[in-house]
């Protein structure tokens, strides 16, 4: 057995250590990530303290359940900081594109109760610009947060990838602490890699396993590797391919730089993982249906504006100008030199989609998929058209496989090579895109570019209705570039027996002064409903442009005319139906649906339904951020539990161990004085 005076001294060295260790602790209560350390000692079968060690007090499940929570806040909150900012900005008045479109309308309708007047047509070009200018201000605010994405993901892939190279160091320090000597203590390292895997899980959600020698393995939350044994690593990189405005996340190996690998960004977690899900789940579908809308209403104005006639006594034309080359990004892999570009096709867009297009190409023939709004290639046969080439070419509902390419028009240039790709984003940049193209007031075709009447000698009960003109292209119609009718006017004669006929010449008096042009046989208007004349059964078919009815009962020889609507300058008809496209459901609402459900939307539906998405979107995430907030109070508050440093603890502790300290030290001078009398006994 031990002598006291080594009994002793080993007291008195456990109890320095006991209160070196309580020190350490209360000097390092307010130091980020600090673990508190407790000392381990066993007693000595000779006598005395034997084991002296000391140890971080740490629960490594705690630790991992406050990574995740970390992670998971962090992720909502990110996510919700930028959301808002959409939310805000589309909920908001002052840039509504609901109250400009609610403008531009009641200007419309207040132009269509004056149709002669310059002033009120006036005030619609003003509102079209305003709408107009609300549409570029909307997409440039988009724009300019989608640029702030991109930087922001720059900062934090370099946040993450200093945090992943110190952690590197980290395990390689602690690596060589344990193999050079077993008994060096390497817990302020261990504290200092425990506080920066915190960290990073703020920026991406980790998994970590130990490696030898207490190294730590950490991975991405998608099973990729970010730090491997004795110190390697890989880091993080953007890269924007095929778009370069829109950056990726990207793994760059250790082991080769140029190469890099995708991360799936729906499982990166964390602020990183937050900015990617806002970008896809909000910030791109909002761009692509605020264009969609810009589109289908300009597209919608013009077509309706071309049935009309203008104040100068002119057949209407295009009021906007739409985007006429679309580019088509090509993806880096690709060896071809072909480009691809697109439009929407005139008159189309009621069938233009808010989905980006995936083109590829494989020596033969290219497919064509939509993307849906989480960013997948849809699988849906409605949702890919194949086009069979050669190439070059252009296709558009004429040509197209079923007779639709979603309302576009596109075109493939020479020199695709098998295995090129493209991505089409056909709706991203187009409501900055949409711009006036006439600044006249006069050029709102408010009249309708026919007249029709009755003869006054007609003697049955019947009256021809106002018309309706379905196209003034001089190609496809009767409708001339010089603003006339080639057959002008047009008489339409009953004959009896539900039958008229056709005249370009009066066909009275009677007998008959023209010849007849076409004749509709009985039995073409059952009931006696006598309907789009035009295009009954033995009436020229799709070759007028224009329609009407026949109602009530008309008498024999009784004769309507439909002529060219010379001087209609107080004419309204076609001002109404301009307004009337605000409630008309004119823009598609699915890529893909059924014949029988109901997949169209008024322009007010469409932009309520982004402002809906939008707050929802931001509402759900902001719900889900205070739920992980309490949840990473919780666990954070375990761990502290576990591991914090209590000062109350830590001060009685001083206490107890400077008393041990004083006890032991008594020890030595009782040993000291008992061998003193021992010598003195011998002397």
């Amino acid at each position: 057995m031990a002598d006291m005076l080594s009994i002793g001294t080993s007291g008195i060295q456990a109890s320095n250590l006991l209160l070196q260790t309580t020190g350490h602790n209360i000097a390092n209560v307010n130091t980020p990530g600090f673990v508190r350390e407790r000392v381990e000692l066993g007693a000595s079968q000779y006598g005395g303290i034997g084991r002296q060690d000391v140890e971080r007090v740490v629960s490594e499940f705690a630790q991992r359940q406050v990574r995740r929570d970390t992670a998971n806040h962090s992720f909502y909150e990110q996510f919700v900081n930028e959301a808002t900012r959409v939310d805000t900005l589309f909920a908001g008045t002052s840039n509504s594109i609901a109250t400009s479109m609610d403008g531009f309308f009641q200007r419309l309708q207040s132009a269509s109760d004056d149709p002669s007047s310059i002033a009120a047509r006036q005030l619609v070009i003003s509102e079209a610009e305003e709408l107009l200018g609300t549409f570029q201000t909307l997409n440039g605010l988009v724009l300019d947060q989608g640029t702030t994405i991109n930087e922001q993901l720059d900062i934090f892939a370099n946040e993450t990838n200093n945090l992943i190279q110190n952690i590197a160091k980290l395990n390689r320090n602690i690596n060589s602490i344990g193999l050079a000597n077993a008994n060096q203590n390497p817990n302020a390292l261990l504290s200092e890699r425990d506080e920066s895997l915190r960290k990073l899980s703020e920026l991406i959600e980790i998994n970590t396993l130990d490696g030898a020698n207490g190294e730590k393995l950490v991975f991405l939350n998608t099973g990729q590797s970010l730090i491997l044994k004795e110190g390697d690593f890989n880091l993080l990189a953007m890269s924007g391919d095929p778009d370069p405005q829109r950056k990726d996340l990207r793994l760059s190996l250790s082991t080769n730089s140029t190469l890099t690998v995708p991360v799936e960004a729906s499982k990166v977690g964390g602020k990183i993982g937050g900015l990617l899900s806002f970008r896809k789940d909000v910030l791109e579908p909002t761009q692509n249906r605020l264009g969609q809308i810009a589109l289908s209403l300009a597209d919608a104005f013009n077509q309706q504006n071309r049935l009309g006639m203008d104040a100068d006594g002119q057949l209407g034309s295009d009021l906007f100008a739409l985007p006429q080359a679309i580019g088509a990004s090509a993806y880096a892999a690709n060896t071809g030199t072909s480009s691809i570009t697109a439009r929407l096709e005139p008159g189309k867009g009621s069938e233009l989609s808010s989905n980006n297009f995936l083109f590829e190409y494989n020596g033969a023939a290219i497919t064509m998929t939509a993307i849906d709004d989480e960013g997948n290639l849809m699988t849906d046969p409605l949702a890919i058209k194949t086009l069979p080439g050669p190439f070059p070419a252009t296709y558009n509902s004429a040509n197209a496989p079923g007779n639709t390419l979603f309302g576009l028009e596109i075109t493939f240039g020479a020199g695709l090579v098998a295995g090129d790709k493209f991505l089409l984003k056909p709706t991203a940049n187009a409501s900055s895109e949409v711009l006036l193209l006439s600044h006249r007031p006069e050029d709102i075709a408010l009249a309708s570019p026919i007249r029709t009447e009755g003869n006054l000698t007609n003697v049955g009960g019947a009256i021809i209705s106002e018309g309706v003109v379905t196209d003034t292209d001089p190609a496809t119609s009767d409708f001339t570039a010089a603003n006339t009718l080639n057959i002008d006017p047009l008489y339409v004669k009953y004959i009896g027996g539900n039958q008229f006929e056709l005249h370009s010449v009066n066909p009275l008096p009677l007998p008959s002064a023209g010849v007849a042009l076409a004749t509709t046989p009985v039995g073409a208007f059952p009931n006696n409903q006598y309907d789009n004349i035009m295009t009954a059964a033995g009436a020229p078919v799709s070759t007028y442009g224009y329609n009407f009815n026949i109602v009530g009962t008309p008498a024999t020889n009784d004769v309507f005319t439909i002529k060219f609507n010379t001087s209609g300058f107080n004419d309204n008809r076609n001002g109404l139906k301009l307004a009337g496209l605000q409630g008309d459901e004119l823009l598609r609402k699915n890529v893909v649906s059924t014949a029988a459900a109901d997949n169209t939307l008024t322009f007010h539906e469409a932009y309520a339904r982004i402002v809906s998405q939008v707050g929802e979107k931001t509402a759900n995430a902001s719900t889900n951020e205070v739920a992980f907030d309490a949840l990473l109070d919780q666990s954070s508050a375990w761990h502290e539990s576990i591991s914090g440093v209590n000062l109350d603890e830590e001060a009685a502790n001083l206490v107890r161990f400077q008393q041990a300290y004083s006890a032991a030290a008594k020890i030595i001078s009782v040993a000291q004085a008992t061998f003193e009398t021992l010598l003195s006994a011998v002397r």
